[in-house]
């Protein structure tokens, strides 16, 4: 996930088939396309590291293959409905506050 330049014809070489064939299974398996697919499972492992790991949102959004922090930040509110931080914000003090109530 953390290349910027994975694409359709990447995935479909990889693979060994036909772009075409690649977009009619996906599109058949996940009603997306691969582009949008490519992109909905950055998104999906960007949440899971803003939650979970202590990075920062400049270190996730790179490390998932995105390589402009605008389009990033605008692609995660897009998808989520607010922003990276904010979602940060939300679920790591979610996380610890489940955390302190197991250590009790």
């Amino acid at each position: 996930m953390a290349e910027s330049d994975l694409s359709v014809e990447t995935i479909s070489q990889e693979i060994g088939i036909s772009r075409s064939q690649l977009q009619r299974k996906l599109k058949q398996l996940t009603n997306q396309n691969p582009s949008d697919y490519i992109k909905t499972t950055r998104l999906r492992h960007v949440a899971w590291l803003l939650s979970c790991k202590n990075l920062s949102v400049s270190e996730v959004s790179y490390a998932t293959g995105f390589s402009s922090l605008s389009h990033f930040s605008n692609s995660f509110k897009e998808f989520y409905g607010m922003s990276p931080s904010h979602y940060m914000e939300i679920h790591r003090s979610n996380r610890d506050s489940e955390k302190s109530k197991t250590e009790k």
